[in-house]
């Protein structure tokens, strides 16, 4: 196997909060990702998948050194990001961005498109300002807008066409790594698909690397070659695309699935769901051990007794589950 582009080494990352009245109060962790290992190898695309609240974009924002590490590591092309002083920092920032899921928050409605594109180029000397219009002329071509669109500002576009110039600003340093977090989720419908078409066709052309995270499955297995399963902080399965959709081995994993609806309506009427007990717990006080046991329905005494180990029971098909559904 080739060394990998990005690799994640037992990520933390903790948010303190203060429980209590005000005379008395205790200090406790959310523990938004608690130990997680990742590779991504150049020109892969990885599915981090997941419901709502299972730290995806903690892990995103940790990549970016967005937010502080409790502990762990971000290797990128041999040199830990989290260990980088501001001047540092700043020379390997072209090489890793990010596609932020709100395009409307994401870029300042104070400047015009063109100042939107030309500012990160400016600000690491990667073009001069007689080039600049000729870059970013090619570069709204090749995201689907004209180049006429450079005066506007962010108010008058549509989410689609927002999330586009999202995409060209990621683009414009040409970097190794592209962290897109949720990109389609804040879009209509209809607009999904294009968006996603383009990011295919981008992926393609210019030989991306990417960490895609999404909770749609739907969106993931489009897009992907890899997938990775997060629940409450941690990864409890990973494989490639096909192994994972086809033969899912954590009961966790293999509930998100069924969920996922079917074109075919005679299919899925017929189709069976499985519905989780309980909501998710807090991750201020996650269960013992497995922490999928209080709503799996496949659980045994061990689960709550042993913490499974991340292990593979097939090449390059990873799972955290004392009874795996499938080997």
């Amino acid at each position: 196997m080739d060394e990998p582009l990005l690799d994640i080494n037992n990520l933390k990352v903790y948010y303190p909060i203060f429980k209590g009245s005000l005379f008395k109060r205790e200090k406790v962790n959310i523990k938004a990702v608690d130990g997680i290992d990742l590779k991504i190898r150049q020109g892969e695309v990885i599915g981090l998948v997941g419901e709502s609240g299972c730290g995806k974009t903690t892990v995103a924002r940790a990549i970016m050194c967005l937010t502080k590490l409790n502990s762990g590591s971000v290797i990128l092309e041999g040199e830990d990001l989290c260990k980088l002083n501001s001047k540092e920092l700043k020379r390997k920032r072209p090489e890793f961005q990010m596609i932020f899921q709100d395009p409307f928050a994401s870029l300042n409605p104070r400047m015009t498109v063109f100042k939107i594109l030309s500012e990160p180029l400016l600000y690491h000397k990667l073009a001069g300002k007689t080039e600049l219009t000729g870059i970013l002329s090619n570069l709204l071509k090749e995201v689907g807008l004209s180049p006429r669109d450079m005066g506007k500002y962010p108010h008058e576009f549509s989410g689609g066409q927002l999330q586009r110039i999202a995409i060209a600003r990621a683009l414009s340093l040409q970097p190794k790594l592209i962290i897109a977090d949720e990109p389609v989720s804040a879009l209509d419908v209809s607009i999904r698909s294009q968006i996603l078409n383009l990011l295919i066709r981008l992926i393609r052309d210019r030989s991306l690397t990417m960490l895609f995270i999404s909770h749609d499955l739907s969106v993931i297995r489009h897009i992907s070659d890899r997938v990775a399963v997060m629940y409450l902080g941690r990864i409890v399965e990973s494989g490639s695309n096909e192994r994972i959709y086809s033969h899912p081995a954590h009961p966790y994993t293999h509930a998100l699935l069924s969920a996922v609806p079917v074109p075919d309506p005679d299919k899925e009427k017929s189709r069976k769901r499985i519905i989780l007990k309980g909501e998710p717990p807090s991750p201020i006080n996650p269960p013992s051990m497995c922490t999928f046991h209080p709503r799996c329905p496949y659980v045994r005494d061990k689960c709550s007794t042993i913490t499974p180990e991340f292990e593979p029971i097939q090449e390059g098909h990873m799972v955290a589950c004392h009874f795996p559904l499938s080997s």
